[in-house]
């Protein structure tokens, strides 16, 4: 059934399948260049660079992209390539090797419903911060209505997660993905997570804060957020206050010898006497600092973050 109904397509995008690999552009390389360093929150990368396989396969122009690990357990992304929107799949995919290697996703405890709402709704707002021209409904789904029916309703969607947000095992993937969902919606996990992670960064998350966190801290979010989200359904006023908040703070590189930081500033006239040095934990870098040192400067205090990780950074000891 599958065949019969793409076998018409084919002829019209035959020189793309023929072409491959090639006709990705910008370059595999290119973008996981521009997802880890929006995941990682480090502009220019250093230490070993990221490993990953590519394998483009004629599909059915379902879109039906994914992430796996090769038998020798390499980080892999497949992508059908009948398809031109392969470049914006190809960037989603992306963050979903990078943010299983950050967040030390694979492997971990067993996936549920929050952690593939949350994964899947940070793949698809990342990738649209990446590629920002495009339709906002090709960043969640190749189908417009399906995208406005979950526009429409996802609400709904979110009551009906929370009871689920915690279930595991493939029935439960399943139901939410391929399935009807909880209130009659395929992929209602998509619907969801588009929204949820949407929330958390127009609240002040980073896509770094985000990128790191563990099954664990993903699951409490989720927990706390979408509740959240449900009982202020439009809490405008605490949103423009964050985005508020964003326009009266600079962040200003800091680099000398031996030595690599951000400082954020406030910008109004309400500022402190004092200053905060941010200095990362175990991870290092600047990932703590781009978190919490705009929150700070919001607030009024000037904020250094340094960024250091014995080895892999600019900084020393002194």
């Amino acid at each position: 059934r599958l065949l019969d109904e793409a076998v018409s397509k084919y002829p019209g995008v035959l020189d793309r399948i023929k072409r491959g690999v090639s006709v990705l552009s910008p370059s595999p390389q290119e973008t996981l260049n521009a997802v880890s360093s929006l995941l990682s929150g480090v502009d220019q990368l250093t230490g070993p660079p990221e490993d990953v396989v590519v394998v483009t396969f004629v599909g059915t122009f379902d879109g039906n992209a994914f992430a796996a690990k090769t038998h020798d357990g390499k980080p892999m992304i497949a992508l059908p390539i009948e398809i031109p929107s392969s470049e914006l799949t190809m960037t989603h995919e992306f963050v979903h090797i990078v943010n299983e290697r950050l967040g030390h996703l694979w492997g971990s405890d067993e996936q549920t419903i929050a952690t593939l709402a949350f994964t899947e709704g940070l793949a698809m707002r990342a990738t649209q911060k990446l590629n920002p021209n495009a339709p906002e409904y090709s960043y969640v789904s190749l189908v417009p209505d399906w995208f406005q029916t979950c526009e429409d309703k996802h609400d709904q969607v979110l009551v009906g997660m929370v009871p689920h947000l915690m279930d595991k095992g493939q029935g439960a993937i399943t139901r939410f993905t391929y399935g009807t969902g909880a209130s009659g919606l395929t992929r209602e996990a998509y619907c969801g997570g588009w929204y949820a992670v949407g929330y958390m960064v127009q609240h002040g998350w980073t896509f770094p804060a985000l990128a790191h966190l563990n099954r664990s801290q993903i699951n409490a979010l989720m927990l706390n957020i979408v509740p959240l989200m449900l009982q202020n359904p439009r809490d405008e006023a605490d949103l423009q206050k964050t985005q508020s908040n964003s326009r009266t703070t600079t962040q200003i590189e800091v680099t000398r010898t031996q030595f690599r930081g951000r400082l954020y500033e406030p910008v109004a006239h309400e500022r402190q006497d004092s200053g905060v040095l941010i200095i990362g934990g175990s991870e290092g870098h600047l990932y703590t600092a781009n978190d919490i040192g705009p929150r700070l400067a919001a607030l009024g205090y000037t904020a250094l973050g340094v960024d250091y990780c014995d080895g892999y950074s600019n900084t020393r000891p002194l």
